[in-house]
């Protein structure tokens, strides 16, 4: 009765097994062998309903998977500078807190730096914003390689970068600020009314800290920009990298 009432093609497949299973004990084989012909019907009904149920749970897990790279890349782009693909602003704000965790914890030191395109100004105004965007994607290729496995490379805005190094070591720090203005030479990006050569160059200045506390990007940018002042007060296309005490 509850099988009838149910009007469920499973329900009503189990009962017929039930059945089946009884009238084969009983050794009532007429009636066995009309079920097994019912079996097979409503088995088939069945399966054709398990299929839709099971093309239906795929099509929601497909969706889900759509919705979730939907999610991630909508995170990467609110992350990520759309004209170079480095990190951003708001990017910058989460690894730096995460980075200063770490470092507190495992007792190491951390490197901050700035980076700024020397005669940026005269570049756009010779080559036009087109050529100047093509810079700004080049240097920030340049950049991505020389910290790939040390750190990251963010673009704060306009022609200023921000590099972060896991463990800022000054010796660290050197190598790749040394490496960095290298790599710019050797792409060598021209600029010919720069005040500095004929091409793209960059001032770049650090600090390193082992830190106790966690600080604000603001705190540590600043540190890192008294560096670059006088790397820019000096001459430019050069380094300086300052230690902050605690």
């Amino acid at each position: 009765e509850f099988a009838i009432n149910q009007g469920s093609v499973y329900c009503k497949l189990l009962l017929t097994e039930f059945l089946m299973d009884y009238y084969q004990c009983t050794s009532q084989n007429e009636k066995y062998i009309d079920l097994c012909v019912e079996h097979a019907a409503l088995y088939k009904q069945q399966k054709i309903i398990a299929d839709r149920e099971r093309a239906a749970a795929i099509d929601i897990k497909i969706e889900l998977q759509a919705k979730e790279v939907e999610r991630k890349n909508a995170e990467i782009k609110s992350n990520t500078d759309s004209l170079t693909g480095l990190g951003n602003r708001y990017m910058l704000e989460k690894d730096i807190l995460v980075l200063l965790e770490d470092a507190i914890q495992n007792k190491r030191p951390i490197a901050v730096g700035i980076i700024d395109l020397d005669c940026f100004k005269q570049k756009n105004d010779t080559y036009g914003h087109i050529k100047g965007d093509e810079c700004l994607v080049q240097v920030s290729d340049i950049l991505r390689g020389v910290v790939a496995d040390i750190g990251k490379a963010y673009r704060f805005g306009g022609d200023e970068f921000v590099i972060l190094l896991n463990n800022g070591t000054h010796d660290q720090v050197e190598t790749m600020a040394i490496n960095a203005k290298q790599k710019l030479h050797e792409a060598g990006i021209e600029n010919i009314n720069s005040t500095v050569i004929p091409e793209i160059t960059f001032s770049q200045g650090y600090v390193t800290i082992y830190p106790t506390r966690i600080y604000t990007s603001e705190e540590l940018l600043q540190y890192a920009d008294k560096a670059l002042y006088h790397v820019k007060e000096n001459g430019r296309n050069d380094y300086l990298i300052l230690e902050e005490e605690e």
